[in-house]
């Protein structure tokens, strides 16, 4: 967690780098001036995102993978057992 200092008017906010995310009570809000300005900037969250979803479809290629390797095993053993009650 920081601590983001801002002078007029005075507040201490809370925030968190990772998630990009500033927060404050009830009373802090009520302090901030009535034409204070809202960042709209959802670059971080929208590549954040990007990310997430890029790295979930690896995970199910690899997991598809996997599984694709451990049938073409269960039936490599099946032939081996056949061939094996065949000679």
């Amino acid at each position: 967690m920081v601590l983001i200092s801002i002078h007029e008017p005075k507040l201490a906010l809370e925030s968190c780098r990772a998630c990009a995310v500033v927060w404050f009570d009830a009373p802090t809000y009520g302090l901030l001036p009535e034409l204070a300005t809202v960042s709209t900037n959802s670059l971080p969250m929208q590549a954040t995102e990007i990310i997430a979803l890029n790295r979930l479809r690896e995970l199910k290629e690899r997991e598809k993978e996997a599984q694709s390797k451990r049938k073409k095993r269960k039936r490599q053993i099946i032939e081996d057992s056949a061939d094996g009650l065949t000679r």
